[in-house]
């Protein structure tokens, strides 16, 4: 099967990570505002860090088995 959009997947992609396209200063700027949110704020953004890392942890077998 073959999917029509891998290659604007592929390109979406590539704006977002390297920042390249025609949104490229619009993706830098947010970046860079978000790095500068996260500087003044460390306890917060420490704090929300310990919050994403807690919610995306392995799951364990039994809810795996539970769920299927």
């Amino acid at each position: 099967m073959h999917n029509d959009n891998q290659g604007v997947e592929r390109h979406q992609c590539d704006v977002l990570v390297i920042g390249g396209g025609p949104i490229g200063r619009s993706m830098f700027a947010v970046k860079t505002l978000y790095f500068l949110a996260n500087i003044t704020q460390p306890r917060r953004a420490f704090a929300a860090w310990h919050k994403r890392r807690a919610n995306i942890r392995p799951a364990d077998e039994a809810t795996l088995a539970s769920t299927s």
